[in-house]
Protein backbone atom coordinates (compact mmCIF):
# COMPACT_ATOMS: atom_id res chain seq x y z
CA UNK A 1 0.00 0.00 0.00
CA UNK A 2 1.47 3.68 -1.02
CA UNK A 3 -0.21 7.08 -0.94
CA UNK A 4 0.88 9.04 -3.83
CA UNK A 5 -1.52 11.68 -4.11
CA UNK A 6 -4.00 13.62 -1.62
CA UNK A 7 -6.23 15.94 -1.65
CA UNK A 8 -8.01 18.09 1.66
CA UNK A 9 -11.50 20.36 1.63
CA UNK A 10 -11.99 21.62 4.74
CA UNK A 11 -9.84 19.34 6.89
CA UNK A 12 -8.40 21.17 10.30
CA UNK A 13 -6.44 24.43 9.06
CA UNK A 14 -6.50 23.18 5.12
CA UNK A 15 -9.65 25.08 3.24
CA UNK A 16 -8.10 23.45 0.41
CA UNK A 17 -4.94 21.79 -0.88
CA UNK A 18 -3.28 18.82 -2.55
CA UNK A 19 -0.12 17.06 -2.06
CA UNK A 20 2.17 14.85 -3.84
CA UNK A 21 4.72 12.16 -2.14
CA UNK A 22 7.53 10.09 -2.98
CA UNK A 23 6.91 6.71 -2.89
CA UNK A 24 9.55 6.40 -0.09
CA UNK A 25 10.39 8.76 2.95
CA UNK A 26 8.48 12.09 3.22
CA UNK A 27 10.30 14.90 5.48
CA UNK A 28 7.29 17.16 6.29
CA UNK A 29 8.74 20.99 7.56
CA UNK A 30 6.78 23.75 8.76
CA UNK A 31 6.51 26.08 11.51
CA UNK A 32 4.30 26.12 14.83
CA UNK A 33 0.76 25.87 13.04
CA UNK A 34 1.42 25.46 9.87
CA UNK A 35 -0.26 21.73 9.23
CA UNK A 36 2.23 19.70 9.82
CA UNK A 37 0.16 17.51 12.51
CA UNK A 38 -3.16 17.59 10.18
CA UNK A 39 -1.27 16.48 7.22
CA UNK A 40 -0.54 13.16 9.51
CA UNK A 41 -3.69 13.09 10.48
CA UNK A 42 -5.77 13.51 7.32
CA UNK A 43 -2.74 10.51 6.31
CA UNK A 44 -4.31 8.53 9.10
CA UNK A 45 -7.53 8.83 7.54
CA UNK A 46 -6.65 7.97 4.10
CA UNK A 47 -4.02 4.73 4.97
CA UNK A 48 -6.97 4.15 7.82
CA UNK A 49 -9.65 3.08 5.24
CA UNK A 50 -7.89 -0.23 4.49
CA UNK A 51 -8.96 -1.14 8.17
CA UNK A 52 -13.08 -0.67 6.44
CA UNK A 53 -12.29 -4.29 4.80
CA UNK A 54 -10.51 -5.71 7.70
CA UNK A 55 -13.47 -6.73 9.99
CA UNK A 56 -12.73 -5.95 13.67
CA UNK A 57 -10.15 -3.31 13.82
CA UNK A 58 -10.91 0.41 13.70
CA UNK A 59 -10.47 2.45 11.13
CA UNK A 60 -9.90 6.41 11.11
CA UNK A 61 -12.87 8.38 10.61
CA UNK A 62 -13.42 11.84 9.79
CA UNK A 63 -13.92 13.19 13.37
CA UNK A 64 -15.49 16.82 14.60
CA UNK A 65 -12.11 17.93 15.41
CA UNK A 66 -11.22 17.73 11.94
CA UNK A 67 -13.82 19.76 10.50
CA UNK A 68 -12.42 23.05 9.89
CA UNK A 69 -13.71 26.02 11.47
CA UNK A 70 -12.76 29.60 10.29
CA UNK A 71 -13.92 33.25 11.40
CA UNK A 72 -16.21 35.17 9.40
CA UNK A 73 -18.22 38.50 9.41
CA UNK A 74 -18.26 41.93 8.76
CA UNK A 75 -18.02 45.39 10.67
CA UNK A 76 -15.95 44.37 13.31
CA UNK A 77 -18.46 41.10 14.12
CA UNK A 78 -16.98 37.79 13.70
CA UNK A 79 -18.57 34.31 14.36
CA UNK A 80 -17.08 30.61 13.78
CA UNK A 81 -18.24 28.75 10.59
CA UNK A 82 -17.64 25.35 9.82
CA UNK A 83 -16.81 23.85 6.18
CA UNK A 84 -20.69 22.55 4.62
CA UNK A 85 -18.22 19.23 3.81
CA UNK A 86 -14.51 17.91 5.01
CA UNK A 87 -13.01 15.80 2.56
CA UNK A 88 -10.34 13.49 2.10
CA UNK A 89 -9.15 12.31 -1.34
CA UNK A 90 -6.64 9.78 -2.28
CA UNK A 91 -5.12 8.25 -5.17
CA UNK A 92 -2.34 5.09 -4.29
CA UNK A 93 -1.03 1.96 -5.11
CA UNK A 94 -0.82 -1.85 -3.86
CA UNK A 95 1.20 -3.86 -2.84
CA UNK A 96 0.08 -5.94 -6.33
CA UNK A 97 0.43 -2.55 -8.46
CA UNK A 98 -2.88 -1.78 -8.84
CA UNK A 99 -4.09 1.80 -8.70
CA UNK A 100 -6.59 2.63 -6.64
CA UNK A 101 -8.60 6.01 -5.82
CA UNK A 102 -10.67 6.31 -2.61
CA UNK A 103 -12.09 9.14 -0.48
CA UNK A 104 -13.95 10.06 3.22
CA UNK A 105 -16.53 12.79 3.60
CA UNK A 106 -18.26 14.01 6.47
CA UNK A 107 -21.17 16.75 6.08
CA UNK A 108 -20.24 19.27 9.00
CA UNK A 109 -19.77 18.46 12.33
CA UNK A 110 -23.18 17.01 12.86
CA UNK A 111 -22.69 14.05 9.71
CA UNK A 112 -21.00 11.28 9.93
CA UNK A 113 -17.94 10.02 8.03
CA UNK A 114 -19.48 8.49 4.72
CA UNK A 115 -17.86 5.18 3.37
CA UNK A 116 -18.68 5.47 -0.42
CA UNK A 117 -16.16 6.84 -1.69
CA UNK A 118 -14.46 3.65 -0.26
CA UNK A 119 -15.71 0.73 -2.05
CA UNK A 120 -13.22 -0.28 -4.53
CA UNK A 121 -10.70 -0.32 -1.50
CA UNK A 122 -12.66 -2.30 1.41
CA UNK A 123 -13.66 -4.52 -1.16
CA UNK A 124 -9.75 -5.08 -2.21
CA UNK A 125 -9.24 -5.58 1.38
CA UNK A 126 -11.96 -7.83 1.78
CA UNK A 127 -10.84 -10.41 -0.62
CA UNK A 128 -7.20 -10.13 0.73
CA UNK A 129 -8.48 -10.73 3.95
CA UNK A 130 -10.11 -13.74 2.68
CA UNK A 131 -6.90 -15.48 1.08
CA UNK A 132 -5.54 -14.64 4.56
CA UNK A 133 -8.08 -17.06 6.11
CA UNK A 134 -7.48 -19.65 3.82
CA UNK A 135 -3.74 -19.52 4.44
CA UNK A 136 -2.87 -18.20 1.05
CA UNK A 137 0.79 -16.42 2.07
CA UNK A 138 -1.00 -12.91 0.78
CA UNK A 139 1.47 -9.97 1.92
CA UNK A 140 -0.46 -7.73 4.09
CA UNK A 141 0.43 -4.18 4.51
CA UNK A 142 1.59 -2.50 7.45
CA UNK A 143 -0.36 0.57 9.11
CA UNK A 144 0.99 3.14 12.35
CA UNK A 145 0.71 6.19 13.00
CA UNK A 146 2.73 7.86 16.04
CA UNK A 147 2.21 10.89 17.40
CA UNK A 148 4.13 12.97 19.67
CA UNK A 149 2.87 11.61 23.35
CA UNK A 150 3.32 8.17 21.41
CA UNK A 151 5.20 6.42 24.07
CA UNK A 152 2.61 4.97 26.89
CA UNK A 153 3.55 5.57 30.36
CA UNK A 154 5.01 2.17 32.24
CA UNK A 155 2.04 0.04 33.75
CA UNK A 156 2.62 0.37 37.31
CA UNK A 157 2.79 -3.07 37.46
CA UNK A 158 4.09 -4.86 34.62
CA UNK A 159 5.39 -8.26 35.99
CA UNK A 160 1.50 -8.98 36.60
CA UNK A 161 0.13 -7.77 33.44
CA UNK A 162 2.13 -9.98 31.58
CA UNK A 163 1.03 -12.95 33.46
CA UNK A 164 -2.00 -12.86 30.98
CA UNK A 165 -1.71 -15.56 28.10
CA UNK A 166 -1.99 -14.72 24.61
CA UNK A 167 -5.58 -15.70 23.10
CA UNK A 168 -6.04 -17.19 19.89
CA UNK A 169 -7.20 -13.77 18.78
CA UNK A 170 -3.43 -12.70 19.44
CA UNK A 171 -2.32 -15.31 17.33
CA UNK A 172 -4.36 -13.90 14.25
CA UNK A 173 -2.41 -12.16 11.41
CA UNK A 174 -4.63 -9.63 11.73
CA UNK A 175 -3.57 -8.88 15.06
CA UNK A 176 -0.58 -6.78 13.35
CA UNK A 177 -3.57 -4.03 12.72
CA UNK A 178 -4.56 -3.29 16.61
CA UNK A 179 -3.56 0.51 17.29
CA UNK A 180 -3.03 1.35 13.90
CA UNK A 181 -4.36 4.85 13.83
CA UNK A 182 -4.40 5.66 17.88
CA UNK A 183 -1.40 7.62 17.35
CA UNK A 184 0.17 5.55 20.64
CA UNK A 185 2.96 2.17 21.03
CA UNK A 186 2.69 0.46 24.35
CA UNK A 187 5.83 -0.90 25.75
CA UNK A 188 3.90 -3.21 27.26
CA UNK A 189 3.23 -4.91 24.08
CA UNK A 190 7.07 -4.71 23.28
CA UNK A 191 7.83 -6.26 26.41
CA UNK A 192 5.17 -9.60 26.34
CA UNK A 193 6.30 -10.02 22.41
CA UNK A 194 9.77 -10.67 23.81
CA UNK A 195 8.63 -12.70 26.81
CA UNK A 196 6.99 -14.96 23.66
CA UNK A 197 9.63 -15.96 21.78
CA UNK A 198 11.97 -16.25 24.40
CA UNK A 199 9.31 -18.90 25.93
CA UNK A 200 9.35 -19.85 22.30
CA UNK A 201 13.69 -20.36 22.30
CA UNK A 202 13.54 -21.88 25.07
CA UNK A 203 11.14 -24.81 24.52
CA UNK A 204 12.99 -25.26 20.96
CA UNK A 205 16.19 -24.68 21.82
CA UNK A 206 17.10 -21.57 19.47
CA UNK A 207 16.15 -18.11 19.03
CA UNK A 208 13.53 -17.74 15.90
CA UNK A 209 14.53 -16.13 13.55
CA UNK A 210 11.93 -13.27 13.71
CA UNK A 211 12.82 -12.77 17.09
CA UNK A 212 16.49 -11.96 15.50
CA UNK A 213 15.28 -9.88 13.70
CA UNK A 214 13.34 -7.95 15.49
CA UNK A 215 16.46 -7.39 18.65
CA UNK A 216 18.80 -6.79 15.50
CA UNK A 217 16.46 -3.62 14.43
CA UNK A 218 16.19 -2.32 17.45
CA UNK A 219 19.93 -2.28 18.64
CA UNK A 220 20.66 -0.82 14.93
CA UNK A 221 18.62 2.15 14.90
CA UNK A 222 19.31 2.93 19.11
CA UNK A 223 22.59 4.89 19.31
CA UNK A 224 25.05 2.94 21.29
CA UNK A 225 23.15 0.10 21.79
CA UNK A 226 24.96 -3.42 21.36
CA UNK A 227 22.04 -6.06 22.29
CA UNK A 228 18.48 -6.27 23.39
CA UNK A 229 16.94 -9.58 25.37
CA UNK A 230 14.37 -10.36 27.71
CA UNK A 231 15.22 -11.71 31.21
CA UNK A 232 12.74 -14.20 32.58
CA UNK A 233 14.67 -13.76 35.72
CA UNK A 234 13.56 -9.70 36.40
CA UNK A 235 10.26 -9.88 33.80
CA UNK A 236 11.37 -7.20 31.39
CA UNK A 237 13.58 -6.48 28.85
CA UNK A 238 17.62 -5.41 29.20
CA UNK A 239 19.34 -3.66 26.43
CA UNK A 240 22.96 -3.38 26.60
CA UNK A 241 24.56 0.06 25.72
CA UNK A 242 28.09 0.97 25.01
CA UNK A 243 30.05 0.91 27.80
CA UNK A 244 28.92 -2.43 28.69
CA UNK A 245 25.85 -1.23 30.46
CA UNK A 246 22.96 -3.30 30.87
CA UNK A 247 19.88 -1.07 31.69
CA UNK A 248 16.17 -2.50 32.00
CA UNK A 249 13.92 -0.76 29.53
CA UNK A 250 12.01 1.22 32.11
CA UNK A 251 15.63 2.96 32.91
CA UNK A 252 16.72 3.96 29.48
CA UNK A 253 16.41 7.67 28.70
CA UNK A 254 13.55 9.07 26.71
CA UNK A 255 15.19 8.99 23.62
CA UNK A 256 16.29 5.24 23.84
CA UNK A 257 12.61 4.20 25.38
CA UNK A 258 10.62 6.18 22.76
CA UNK A 259 12.79 4.62 19.97
CA UNK A 260 12.81 0.65 21.36
CA UNK A 261 9.54 1.25 21.69
CA UNK A 262 8.45 2.33 18.25
CA UNK A 263 11.13 0.24 16.34
CA UNK A 264 9.83 -2.68 17.98
CA UNK A 265 6.31 -2.02 17.20
CA UNK A 266 6.94 -1.41 13.48
CA UNK A 267 8.96 -4.66 13.39
CA UNK A 268 6.38 -6.91 15.51
CA UNK A 269 3.71 -5.77 13.66
CA UNK A 270 5.44 -6.45 10.08
CA UNK A 271 6.16 -10.33 11.81
CA UNK A 272 2.67 -10.64 12.79
CA UNK A 273 1.01 -9.22 9.88
CA UNK A 274 3.41 -11.66 7.37
CA UNK A 275 4.86 -14.57 9.54
CA UNK A 276 5.09 -16.11 6.29
CA UNK A 277 8.29 -13.79 5.09
CA UNK A 278 9.88 -14.73 8.30
CA UNK A 279 13.20 -12.95 8.86
CA UNK A 280 12.25 -10.76 5.93
CA UNK A 281 9.12 -9.82 7.11
CA UNK A 282 11.18 -6.17 8.36
CA UNK A 283 12.45 -5.85 4.77
CA UNK A 284 9.60 -7.13 2.66
CA UNK A 285 6.37 -5.59 4.50
CA UNK A 286 4.95 -2.94 2.67
CA UNK A 287 2.99 0.18 4.13
CA UNK A 288 2.34 3.71 5.33
CA UNK A 289 4.25 4.90 9.08
CA UNK A 290 2.89 7.87 10.27
CA UNK A 291 5.42 9.65 12.48
CA UNK A 292 4.89 13.42 14.26
CA UNK A 293 8.52 14.92 15.46
CA UNK A 294 10.90 12.05 14.59
CA UNK A 295 13.34 14.45 16.66
CA UNK A 296 11.30 13.62 19.76
CA UNK A 297 13.92 13.12 22.71
CA UNK A 298 17.10 12.92 20.33
CA UNK A 299 20.39 14.06 20.52
CA UNK A 300 21.29 16.22 17.46
CA UNK A 301 23.67 13.18 16.68
CA UNK A 302 21.48 10.81 16.96
CA UNK A 303 19.33 12.99 14.50
CA UNK A 304 21.76 12.83 11.87
CA UNK A 305 20.98 9.09 11.32
CA UNK A 306 17.58 8.33 12.07
CA UNK A 307 16.21 8.44 8.82
CA UNK A 308 18.71 5.92 7.15
CA UNK A 309 17.91 4.06 10.20
CA UNK A 310 14.05 3.86 9.04
CA UNK A 311 14.76 3.35 5.47
CA UNK A 312 17.56 0.63 5.87
CA UNK A 313 15.81 -1.40 8.43
CA UNK A 314 12.53 -1.19 6.60
CA UNK A 315 12.80 -0.61 2.95
CA UNK A 316 9.66 -1.50 1.64
CA UNK A 317 7.28 0.87 4.19
CA UNK A 318 6.27 4.76 2.93
CA UNK A 319 7.56 7.13 5.79
CA UNK A 320 5.23 10.62 6.72
CA UNK A 321 7.21 12.16 9.65
CA UNK A 322 7.42 16.28 10.77
CA UNK A 323 10.50 17.77 12.14
CA UNK A 324 11.60 20.57 13.51
CA UNK A 325 15.56 19.57 13.37
CA UNK A 326 17.92 21.38 10.45
CA UNK A 327 19.69 18.12 11.26
CA UNK A 328 17.56 15.33 9.72
CA UNK A 329 16.79 18.07 7.01
CA UNK A 330 20.46 17.61 6.17
CA UNK A 331 20.38 14.03 5.74
CA UNK A 332 17.06 13.58 3.75
CA UNK A 333 17.65 14.42 -0.45
CA UNK A 334 15.54 17.93 -1.01
CA UNK A 335 12.96 15.91 -3.15
CA UNK A 336 11.69 13.92 0.05
CA UNK A 337 11.56 17.36 2.19
CA UNK A 338 8.12 19.23 1.76
CA UNK A 339 7.75 22.59 3.67
CA UNK A 340 4.76 23.71 4.56
CA UNK A 341 3.09 27.31 4.93
CA UNK A 342 0.59 29.35 4.71
CA UNK A 343 0.19 29.07 0.93
CA UNK A 344 0.00 25.53 1.06
CA UNK A 345 3.28 23.35 0.57
CA UNK A 346 6.15 23.91 -1.85
CA UNK A 347 9.77 22.20 -2.18
CA UNK A 348 12.83 22.67 -0.30
CA UNK A 349 15.66 24.54 -1.88
CA UNK A 350 18.23 22.21 -0.55
CA UNK A 351 18.48 19.28 2.22
CA UNK A 352 20.98 16.79 1.86
CA UNK A 353 24.57 18.11 2.50
CA UNK A 354 23.83 21.62 3.26
CA UNK A 355 25.27 23.23 6.62
CA UNK A 356 23.03 23.28 9.61
CA UNK A 357 22.94 27.21 9.94
CA UNK A 358 21.85 27.64 6.73
CA UNK A 359 19.14 25.14 6.54
CA UNK A 360 17.83 26.68 9.63
CA UNK A 361 18.21 30.30 8.30
CA UNK A 362 16.49 29.54 4.17
CA UNK A 363 14.94 26.68 4.78
CA UNK A 364 13.41 26.49 8.37
CA UNK A 365 13.44 30.92 8.89
CA UNK A 366 15.00 30.87 11.94
CA UNK A 367 18.20 32.87 12.71
CA UNK A 368 21.56 31.37 13.59
CA UNK A 369 22.21 33.19 16.19
CA UNK A 370 20.71 35.34 18.93
CA UNK A 371 19.21 38.88 16.68
CA UNK A 372 21.29 41.51 19.12
CA UNK A 373 24.80 39.19 18.70
CA UNK A 374 24.38 38.92 14.83
CA UNK A 375 24.13 42.95 14.76
CA UNK A 376 26.97 43.45 17.08
CA UNK A 377 29.17 40.87 14.33
CA UNK A 378 27.65 42.25 11.38
CA UNK A 379 28.60 45.88 12.83
CA UNK A 380 32.49 44.65 13.45
CA UNK A 381 32.91 43.39 10.04
CA UNK A 382 31.35 46.27 8.29
CA UNK A 383 33.98 48.32 10.44
CA UNK A 384 37.02 46.40 8.82
CA UNK A 385 35.61 46.72 5.47
CA UNK A 386 35.52 50.42 5.98
CA UNK A 387 38.84 50.01 7.39
CA UNK A 388 38.16 51.67 11.28
CA UNK A 389 39.97 49.59 13.03
CA UNK A 390 38.72 51.29 16.08
CA UNK A 391 36.17 50.98 15.48
CA UNK A 392 35.54 47.26 14.72
CA UNK A 393 37.93 46.54 18.28
CA UNK A 394 35.25 48.77 20.04
CA UNK A 395 32.69 46.69 19.08
CA UNK A 396 34.43 43.34 19.22
CA UNK A 397 34.91 44.02 23.00
CA UNK A 398 31.07 44.88 23.34
CA UNK A 399 30.76 41.63 21.72
CA UNK A 400 33.52 39.74 24.22
CA UNK A 401 31.63 41.39 27.09
CA UNK A 402 28.06 40.35 25.88
CA UNK A 403 28.91 36.78 24.88
CA UNK A 404 31.94 35.79 27.15
CA UNK A 405 35.25 34.33 26.16
CA UNK A 406 35.15 32.44 22.81
CA UNK A 407 38.61 30.93 21.74
CA UNK A 408 37.37 28.77 18.89
CA UNK A 409 34.19 30.32 17.56
CA UNK A 410 32.98 34.11 16.06
CA UNK A 411 35.00 36.28 18.53
CA UNK A 412 38.39 34.33 17.50
CA UNK A 413 37.69 34.96 13.32
CA UNK A 414 37.14 38.70 14.26
CA UNK A 415 40.25 39.39 16.45
CA UNK A 416 42.00 37.14 13.89
CA UNK A 417 40.72 39.34 11.61
CA UNK A 418 41.64 42.38 13.02
CA UNK A 419 45.33 41.67 13.49
CA UNK A 420 45.66 40.36 10.34
CA UNK A 421 44.30 44.26 8.46
CA UNK A 422 46.71 45.83 10.78
CA UNK A 423 49.16 44.13 10.31
CA UNK A 424 48.58 44.30 6.41
CA UNK A 425 48.39 47.98 7.18
CA UNK A 426 51.71 48.30 8.52
CA UNK A 427 53.32 46.54 6.18
CA UNK A 428 51.97 48.81 3.61
CA UNK A 429 53.00 51.40 5.69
Amino acid sequence: MRIDDLSLVGFRCFKEASFHFQPGFNLIVGENGSGKTALLESLAVAAGAWLLGIRGYDARGITVEDVRIQMVGSNGEMSPEEAQETLVYVRGCMSDGLQLAWSRARKGKAGRTTGAGVSQLAFYAERVAEKVRVGQPVVLPLISYYGTGRLWDLPKDMKRELKARPSKADMSRFEGYRTSVDRRCSPLDFTQWMRRQAWIAFQEGKEPEISAAVTDAVTKCVEGARRAWYSAKLEQVLMEIKGRQVLPFENLSDGQRNMVAMIGDIAIKAAKLNPHLGARALTETPGVVLIDELDLHLHPRWQRRVVNDLKRTFPKLQFFCTTHSPQIIGEVPKEEVMILGHDGARPAPVAFGADTNWILRHVMGGEERNPKVQTLVTSVDDAMDEGDMQQAKKLLAQLRRKIGTDDEGEIARLDASIRNLEALAHEEN
